[in-house]
């Protein structure tokens, strides 16, 4: 018997298919413009920039102008589609309600034939908090979920690509055609921050910068672009400080317990500390914990967000642990025989500021020393002690610490628990190799498996100086991992700002910061792919400077260090001494050769062929810096007034080019003088 369909069961199929045609919005067709942009009657700050934002990339895309436009004055039948941006009565009407949204969150959704890009926002002015926020995340971000919606739309429906700050570096499809499917999502940042910090030294800028115009141009550039990357603070203060920089000028003289033991018998700075930041603590001591939990008690407020409210930042100041009384060394690990035989555990050598970390075996900042002790047992129990006593005021409270120099090692003997959160330093400054990489993760894993939460801190981004150093591979696959591990936010030390010489890596960190659902091989292909006919040769080019990069090994590093007679090898602060290691002046050939050709092919492509020419820059930059770093290796070789004289004259024409170049916004000029003061170059 046949059975019989219900005429109401028919008409709701009849009905959804309907729905499912009128849902596709069509924003631009046959060469004309089908939508408005429509904001609310009075937009704030984050609607009118989303607006603008998403005219002026589909406008790039399709060659239409879509005006925009405040709902009250919106003729709905100028257009067959609307694209509503933020909190829109239209919105409201179609039930998008982003009252339940969390900070930075927002909607992307289809009704009918139009659009809703919506989110949680904050009145204030964005890019002003951006640049706030782009230091350690101490100030509360104005939230922008509407934007980061249109951002989100922006990449996924049409695959726009930000390359580098600047215009030479957006890569927009073209759409004869802009069609938009059903959609129906909500964009939510992964993490609670992500922070990359930028090197703002403005008081600096007139002076190595030709115009100081140009130099605000790059920041407000380098800001936006790691807007566009969603960057931002869902809460404030996410990471650890240094908590005890003013504690020895608050306590030296009355609570001296506070402070380290060194091996002398005595408990202060060391020398050459004038500013006493280098002063590590006696974590041992229960008045320390007290006085801790007492300054947290001071700004503890119960009506603040909760993460804010629940936050004490329990950082070691900028040094490894040096305390050596009784109570501290019976909180380490007595079954770690490297303290035995170590210079200042072992016969009592201590340091002087300048070569703390060198003596200590952590030279690299990140605890990658294996023959160094570990002191991470003494600073977990600390935590755990400071954490205590702060229950006794709020039971939910969150105590952050860092693993850091030779406390980044993970535990042996001590469980955290949730409510520690794991500030970590751990990956390795250059070179990248794949066993300081590996023990690196071990590291990572080991904390996260103490029942501790985490949050990604590291300083290997600090790296390269202008060089076109590659490290986005190792530091993007690394990445990945402590973001499906257990990782609540990213703070990145530091932008270089070298964009022409690293974009590559650069955009890797980034971009997987914005999405990291993708692969490292599927964010270069994207990279690649902005080049449009020179994207094959951009493909080789990039390998080429990863096999360079990579092909350097740590004893390689420790015999230039020591051809060179420097203390320790070159970090951060003079990087630049390792230039010559990694590249040689046949590389520079090399490197050239390939973008010349990557030149030729895309020639007839203006867009492209702009792209491949910051490449070039970058690179021609990095290989007169490298000329002015021989010259000066031949002077110090043989210090004649001759070569001294060779070597300033190189040094003072390459300020004139960099000063040439500087409004292609491809380098950090501040950055540069800031680093090579360091490498005995005169500023």
């Amino acid at each position: 018997m046949k059975k019989r369909i219900s005429t109401g069961i028919i008409a709701v199929i009849i009905g959804l298919f309907a729905l499912n045609l009128s849902a596709e919005v069509v924003l631009y067709r046959d060469g004309k413009v089908r939508a408005a942009i429509v904001v609310p009657r009075k937009p704030n700050n984050v609607e009118q920039l989303a607006a603008r934002e998403l005219g002026d990339h589909l406008k790039l895309a399709t060659g239409g102008e879509f005006p925009v436009v405040r709902e009250d004055q919106h003729d709905a039948a100028a257009f067959p589609c609307a694209v509503y941006i933020g909190n829109c009565k239209a919105a409201r009407k179609a039930g998008i309600n982003t009252d339940a949204l969390d900070r930075f969150q927002g909607i992307i959704r289809t009704v009918g034939n139009d659009l809703y890009l919506a989110g949680k926002d904050d009145p204030g002015d964005l890019l002003k908090s951006v640049a706030n926020f782009s230091g350690t995340g101490e100030k509360m971000m104005v939230s922008a979920g509407t934007l980061f919606a249109v951002y989100d739309f922006l990449d996924r429906e049409l695959g726009v690509i930000h390359l580098w700050p600047g215009k030479s570096g957006l890569f927009v499809p073209k759409k004869s055609e802009l069609k938009i499917a059903v959609l129906e999502r909500i964009y939510k940042p992964w993490s609670l921050s992500s922070c990359f910090w930028l090197n703002n030294h403005l008081k600096e800028s007139k002076k190595y910068w030709a115009k100081e115009e140009t130099f605000q141009v790059f920041e407000r550039e380098q800001r936006f672009w790691l807007l566009r990357h969603r960057f931002a603070g869902v809460e404030k203060d996410v990471n650890c400080r240094h908590d005890f920089r003013r504690y020895w000028r608050r306590f030296g003289e009355t609570r001296p317990e506070y402070f380290n033991l060194l091996p002398d018998g005595e408990r202060r700075p060391l020398k050459g500390d004038i500013v006493t930041k280098a002063v590590s603590m006696c974590v041992s001591d229960p008045g320390l914990h007290r006085q801790v939990v007492e300054d947290y008690k001071e700004r503890y407020d119960p009506n603040s967000r909760l993460w804010e409210r629940n936050r004490l930042s329990a950082g070691e100041n900028d040094t490894p642990g040096l305390c050596t009384c009784g109570t501290c060394r019976s909180w380490d690990n007595p079954g770690d025989k490297r303290f035995a035989d170590h210079p200042y555990w072992g016969r009592g050598v201590i340091p002087v500021m300048s070569n703390r970390f060198v003596l200590l075996r952590a030279s690299d900042g990140s605890g990658n020393a294996a023959d160094a002790p570990s002191l991470s047992d003494r600073y977990s129990r600390f935590y755990l002690a400071v954490q205590a006593e702060a229950r006794k005021l709020n039971p939910d409270v969150n105590v952050i610490g860092f693993a850091y120099a030779n406390y980044a090692e993970p535990p042996k003997l001590t469980k955290l628990n949730e409510n520690v959160i794991i500030s970590f330093v751990g990956w390795p400054y250059f070179p990248f190799t794949s066993e300081r990489m590996a023990r690196a993760r071990e590291h990572w894993d080991g904390w996260r498996a103490t029942g501790a939460r985490m949050l990604l801190r590291p300083n290997a981004t600090h790296v390269g100086h202008n060089m076109p150093v590659f490290y986005g591979r190792k530091l993007g696959n690394e990445f990945l991992h402590v973001q499906k591990n257990g990782a609540l936010a990213v703070s990145y030390d530091s932008m270089t700002g070298q964009w022409g010489a690293q974009s590559a890596s650069l955009y890797i960190m980034c971009r997987l910061q914005a999405r990291p659902d993708l692969t490292v091989d599927a964010v270069l292909a994207e990279y690649y792919s902005a080049f449009g006919p020179a994207s094959d040769t951009i493909r080789a080019y990039t390998e080429y400077l990863e096999q360079v990069s990579d092909a350097v090994t740590m004893e390689q590093v420790n015999g230039h260090t020591k051809k060179l007679k420097l203390p320790s090898p070159p970090t951060f602060k003079n990087w630049l001494q390792l230039a010559d290691l990694v590249f040689s002046p046949e590389f520079f050939v090399e490197a050239g050769k390939i973008l010349e050709k990557a030149a030729l092919e895309a020639k007839d492509d203006p867009a492209a062929a702009e792209k491949v020419k910051f490449l070039q820059i970058g690179l021609e930059h990095a290989g007169k810096t490298h000329q002015v770093l021989l010259k000066q290796r031949k002077y110090q070789a043989d210090p004649t007034e001759a070569n001294k004289l060779v070597f300033q004259e190189a040094f003072n024409e390459l300020w004139q080019y960099r000063h040439s170049i500087e409004e292609y916004l491809g380098t950090d000029l501040d950055y540069l003088a800031l680093r090579e003061a360091a490498s005995d170059w005169k500023y």
